[in-house]
């Protein structure tokens, strides 16, 4: 109803499952990881309907009360509202900060670059610390939310963070290109 997807689709029925787990909700990495191909199917066919499957989903996760930027980990397709208050960039949140930037390259949609950007933000504000002794950059997790402990996790679905940091800075283009292009 609220236009989440369901975590499992029964393919004999064609109907969406409720998560077996998880409280009955959804991963909102995994909601928010279709969107590229969805829009791209969209311009291929010229039929509206997937480009707005797409963008709801978004509107949904947008409209459910992001604190600088960052979302938890779970959202119920009835509704649309989060589960619980985790939060980390690693399993069942990659996806979603992934494609804003993406979106954003993909679709010039200024909403998409406004919400990477305050997740960037987010994410240098609540979930950078670093190792002891060694003193590396680790992107940890909030388990209880914002208002939580930093936990100094960081799984290996992070590593998607760099690259998508060097894809908004240059703009998906060449370092060189992107230097002359006076965005970088």
């Amino acid at each position: 109803k609220s236009g989440v997807p369901y975590a499992s689709v029964n393919l004999r029925t064609f109907k969406g499952v409720y998560s077996h787990d998880d409280g009955g909700a959804s991963s909102t990495a995994e909601a928010a990881t279709l969107q590229l191909e969805y829009k791209y199917l969209s311009k291929l066919t010229g039929e509206v309907d997937y480009w707005e499957k797409a963008e709801k989903v978004m509107e949904v996760l947008d409209n459910n009360g992001a604190k600088d930027g960052l979302v938890p980990i779970y959202v119920y397709a009835q509704t649309g509202t989060f589960r619980g208050d985790n939060i980390r960039l690693g399993s069942r949140g990659d996806s979603y900060y992934e494609y804003l930037i993406k979106q954003y390259l993909q679709t010039n949609e200024p909403i998409y670059k406004d919400m990477w950007n305050e997740a960037l933000n987010g994410v240098r504000k609540h979930l950078i610390t670093y190792s002891e002794p060694s003193g590396f950059t680790v992107l940890g997790e909030r388990q209880g939310g914002l208002n939580g402990i930093l936990t100094p996790k960081m799984d290996h679905l992070v590593c998607f963070m760099p690259g998508t940091i060097a894809l908004a800075a240059t703009g998906a283009l060449s370092e060189a290109e992107a230097k002359k292009s006076g965005e970088w």
